[in-house]
C-alpha cells in the first residue's frame, strides 16, 4: 500500500491545503512552514521517510465537513493530541508546534504565501 499526497506538478504546501479543502471544506488558512521535519523508518520497504509538516491557522468556531475518508474529528488540547498519536516524533512534532505556533506568536519568516 502506498500513500500519495502530492498530485503530479504540486508542491507540498499545495498538496496540505488541497487536501485540507477536499477532506474538511476548510478553505481560508493562514499557512505556515512548521519548522519541523518528520522522520520515520519503515522496515517493510527499507527506506526512510522524511515528511515536511505545515501549521495551519483556520477561523475561531470553523465549520468542518467531513467527505467519505473521515468518521471524526476533534480539537484537541495538546496532551489529548499527544495521547492520541502513537509514536514519539509525533509528540515531539506537536510540542513543537505547540511553544511556537500557540503558546507563542510565530515567526513571519514561516509565512508561505499561497497564490
Amino acid at each position: 500500500m502506498s500513500l500519495v499526497v502530492w498530485k503530479k506538478g504540486e508542491t507540498g504546501w499545495q498538496a496540505i491545503v488541497r487536501e485540507l479543502k477536499e477532506e474538511t471544506q476548510i478553505e481560508d488558512v493562514e499557512l505556515h512552514s512548521a519548522d519541523f521535519l518528520e522522520q520515520f523508518y519503515e522496515a517493510h520497504k527499507n527506506r526512510i521517510m522524511v515528511i515536511p509538516c505545515f501549521v495551519l491557522f483556520c477561523k475561531p468556531n470553523q465549520m468542518v465537513t467531513l467527505n467519505h475518508e473521515h468518521t471524526d474529528y476533534r480539537w484537541c488540547t495538546l496532551q489529548e493530541a499527544k495521547q492520541l498519536a502513537p509514536f514519539a516524533n509525533q509528540h515531539q512534532l506537536y510540542e513543537h508546534v505547540w511553544k511556537h505556533y500557540v503558546e507563542s506568536k510565530p515567526s513571519p519568516f514561516t509565512v508561505i504565501k499561497q497564490k
